[in-house]
């Protein structure tokens, strides 16, 4: 997993890892180091962002990047999902799925122009 700080100047992680301002940082064992109270602050707070491998911690998978899953956060909220930020994109793409389900089967079946 690379970490990226995006804070003004390095942090360390509960590992003892240093992460230098805006270098992506291979962080190993970065899956109990995500679980750390500080450090899910600074995920939310993106302070720390994380690319790659298949679970960063902010919910992304498959090495997606932040803007994504705001993305997906925006159009949740479009449709009336309370969306909270600890989501994760898989949790996101079903929900934002059902609510469009839901919402075609409302109104105009088929999308058929009516007159």
């Amino acid at each position: 997993m690379k970490i990226t700080n995006n804070h003004t100047g390095p942090l360390g992680l509960p590992d003892g890892t240093i992460l230098p301002k805006g270098e992506p940082t291979v962080v190993p064992g970065w899956d109990q180091i995500k679980k750390n109270t500080v450090v899910q602050g600074w995920l939310n707070a993106k302070i720390l962002t994380a690319a790659g491998g298949d679970d960063a911690g902010t919910g992304n998978t498959g090495g997606e990047g932040g803007a994504d899953k705001d993305a997906l956060i925006t159009r949740a909220k479009e449709l009336g999902i309370d969306a909270k930020g600890n989501w994760g994109v898989p949790k996101l793409q079903a929900a934002i799925a059902d609510a469009e389900k839901a919402a075609a089967g409302t109104g105009n079946p088929g999308g058929e122009a009516q007159s």
